[in-house]
């Protein structure tokens, strides 16, 4: 595909000239590391390796904020994804063909699914307006997606990320939606009826604009309803795992028959409730804010679950789930060879091939 190509390269060039955006950055990483092709580099811009890989040493040490971890890793990590840069730098006066070994962060996108099925992708949009449905005008501004306008008729949009994807939506009357990796919500372009309802599955953070004539319901899941009353919350409620979990931040919600304050958050599996007070909110939307946040111990199997879906790799365990634990912060724009670096105290190996993340327990 020429046309694919030219892009690449055009993106590419950016990067050496160091005028490509943090957004285009990712897509040729995540592009190039899944491609056994060749990308030209103008001969005026094949010099030195060495400076090139001093150059993305610094960029990459500026980078690498850990929080609660051993931070001897951190150089570590650079090293490594330097190792990644100095191959990708290797040339024959106007080519390279090396391939990283590594796995770069997710990155905003997704899919959106229109009222008539035609479908966008979010991925590579362009600023301005997306589309106009039904009197409802969609732009694409700042990173995020945005409807304006009261709609002649109820018209339904979709939008999924998948594996190693996240987005920002802001709904018709405000409210802003933030969807994690592996999610999807469905909603109407204009709200009006006597109720706002949307559905969402996966993990979301809202931020509900108040209104007493029209109340606001998050259906998670098909079967587990939110009542809202204007407020900031985060409802984790994954397919793979075996518990659904909702945290208030402020304002208040009404989950089935419980009523929660801020800073309370109830988590409901196979049936039971259990109401939790008082408690860290900012690890439940760590992720919104750009960060891993694993804190009190958590089990190696819900970590590798997150790593699963915002680097879209398989998690394979040769002996089994460990049972080990692991805390720490970390931010999500990491490399995953960045991350995984960091767990090396966890009693576990890692290897990767390819796409696929192999964990074993160590031996002494």
């Amino acid at each position: 595909m020429p046309e694919e190509k030219d892009y690449y390269q055009e993106l590419a060039d950016k990067w050496f000239q160091g005028t490509i955006t943090d957004t285009e950055r990712l897509a040729l990483e995540q592009w190039y590391q899944q491609q056994d092709l060749t990308v030209h580099i103008p001969p005026s811009q094949a010099v030195s390796e060495a400076a090139h890989a001093a150059r993305m040493l610094t960029n990459i040490r500026n980078r690498t904020k850990v929080r609660s971890l051993n931070y001897w890793w951190a150089a570590a990590a650079s090293v490594a994804v330097l190792i990644g840069v100095a191959a990708f730098y290797k040339y024959k006066t106007t080519a390279i063909t090396a391939k990283i070994t590594d796995v770069a962060p997710g990155m905003n996108g997704g899919m959106l699914t229109l009222a008539d099925g035609s479908q966008i992708s979010l991925d590579s949009l362009r600023e301005g307006t997306v589309t106009t449905q039904q009197g409802v005008q969609v732009t694409f501004k700042n990173g995020q997606i945005s409807y304006q306008g009261s709609g002649n008729s109820v018209a339904y949009n979709n939008i999924t990320t998948p594996a190693g994807r996240q987005f920002h939506i802001v709904l018709a009357d405000g409210t802003g939606v933030w969807l994690n990796a592996g999610s999807s919500i469905t909603f109407p372009t204009a709200f009006n009826g006597p109720d706002r309802t949307v559905k969402v599955a996966g993990e979301a953070y809202f931020e509900v604009q108040a209104s007493a004539k029209q109340p606001f319901y998050v259906q998670v899941n098909d079967g587990y309803n939110i009542q809202v009353l204007g407020t900031r919350f985060n409802v984790h409620a994954y397919k793979d795992e075996n518990y659904i979990q909702t945290t208030l931040l402020t304002g208040a919600i009404k989950v089935k028959s419980q009523l929660l304050k801020p800073g309370q958050e109830l988590t409901e599996s196979k049936g039971q409730e259990q109401l939790l007070s008082d408690i860290d909110t900012t690890q439940a939307v760590a992720w919104k804010n750009g960060q891993f946040s694993f804190k009190g111990g958590t089990r190696i199997d819900e970590v590798m679950r997150q790593l699963a879906r915002w680097y879209n790799i398989e998690i394979v365990y040769e002996d089994g789930v460990p049972d080990v634990v692991f805390a720490g912060d970390m931010q999500r724009d990491l490399s995953l060879m960045q991350v995984i670096r960091g767990m090396d105290d966890m009693g576990v190996s890692f290897t990767l091939n390819g796409h696929q993340l192999l964990i074993r327990k160590q031996t002494k």
